[in-house]
């Protein structure tokens, strides 16, 4: 334990370009603490009683990497965190990066600074209160590729006076509320945010948030809500969010008192595509439409690859029940042909057959009235003269 911080095991007092590597830290009340510049912390061990496993001070260009942080006893709600990030004595480009680590029984508070912020492909299982909470923060802030499963309030919390986050491409199941937000300027895309009371809520105080590309279902109350104002539920393009309760007819209408829509609902569905049996595909070379038909079907086509012995030969987006592909600048030989569809979902089926393009030899013939062969042509000459001096002879003796 630290003697100048006794409620620490260990304290950072400004470290700088500092290494804390494979270490093993059992604390009552907090683990490590303290205020570091450009410092990795990786591989640590974290077990808490009570409080904070780690608490840090943010400078620039700090990293806590493949750490697990494990609450052990039974934690305050309000105060129990596996990492606490806070603004250090500098105001101005701050960094820090949270990647990798497991967390059981707590989650990842940051608060109350300016800078750079990501918090990348972590797994938080369990947590007695938030997967992720973020305030009074603003700059380059990023919650990316994390699973987080069981959390008692909320998976991904974004409070007032944080702005501008950028949340993609998260599991969150077995929340109070996936992904809750209280503020201005988000991008929310591809979660996945699914057996909550409410999949992803928009506060009265979130204006401006985008919400696009995510599976939002089998939440028990709403899949989305909104109450704040010019909230964005699609990509304002073509396609917005999937939904399990989406009847396949219109826009989306979200609940809340915004009455927002997602323009380009997607009906989310795990069946994947669906093509008719293929037989083996014989052209002749000399045919002059050679076009194979792919049927098939599905409630959400997006599409689809053609590969020809295992080279891409052509892809494109799949809109119909027909599929039609020229493979008429192939030349004789046997192929392999292979097709690859995908839905909206990214279900996705493959088939393969025997593509096979013959080549038709010219035709000869032994009988004709073509030209005689030069040979024959001298035989029969010689042929003649001899008639004609068998004759000479002849005449000479009758006379």
């Amino acid at each position: 334990m630290s003697s100048h911080y006794p409620d620490y095991q260990l304290y950072l007092d400004h470290v700088s370009s500092a290494e804390i590597v494979r270490n093993n830290i059992t604390s009552g009340y907090r683990g490590i603490g303290g205020e570091m510049i450009m410092s990795t912390i990786r591989n640590c061990y974290f077990n808490s009683y009570s409080e904070t496993s780690l608490e840090l001070a943010v400078n620039e260009d700090n990293t806590v990497e493949q750490c697990t942080f494990r609450q052990l006893g039974v934690g305050n709600p309000a105060s129990s965190r596996g990492i606490f990030i806070h603004q250090g004595m500098k105001l101005n480009d701050l960094s820090m990066s949270i990647k990798q680590c497991e967390f059981f029984g707590f989650g990842i508070h940051s608060s109350g600074y300016i800078g750079k912020l990501l918090i990348n492909q972590c797994s938080i299982i369990n947590s007695i209160n938030y997967g992720v909470k973020l305030d009074d923060m603003n700059g380059s802030l990023e919650v990316s590729d994390n699973t987080i499963i069981n959390a008692a309030q909320y998976g991904i919390e974004i409070n007032s006076n944080t702005h501008g986050v950028y949340i993609h491409r998260n599991v969150i199941r077995n929340c109070i509320t996936g992904i809750e937000v209280l503020s201005n300027q988000n991008i929310i895309c591809s979660n996945d945010a699914s057996e909550c009371s409410v999949g992803i809520n928009l506060s009265p105080s979130s204006t401006d948030s985008e919400v696009y590309y995510n599976r939002i279902w089998n939440n028990s109350v709403n899949n989305g809500q909104d109450s704040g104002f010019t909230n964005i539920w699609d990509d304002n393009n073509s396609r917005g969010n999937f939904w399990d309760d989406y009847s396949g007819i219109g826009v989306y209408n979200v609940s809340g008192i915004a009455e927002s829509v997602d323009r380009w609902p997607v009906a989310l569905e795990w069946d994947p595509p669906q093509i008719q049996t293929i037989s083996p595909i014989v052209f002749n070379e000399t045919d002059t439409n050679r076009v194979v038909r792919v049927h098939a079907s599905d409630l959400t086509p997006s599409s689809y690859y053609v590969y020809v012995n295992e080279e891409l030969l052509f892809s494109n987006n799949w809109t119909s029940n027909v599929i039609l592909v020229d493979v008429s600048h192939l030349q004789f030989g046997v192929y392999n042909f292979t097709i690859v569809l995908f839905d909206m979902n990214n279900n996705y089926v493959m088939k393969s057959v025997t593509l096979t393009i013959l080549q038709i030899s010219p035709t000869t013939s032994t009988t004709g009235t073509g030209p005689l062969d030069s040979t024959i042509l001298y035989i029969l000459a010689g042929g003649g003269v001899l008639v004609i001096l068998i004759a000479v002879i002849v005449i000479i003796k009758r006379r």
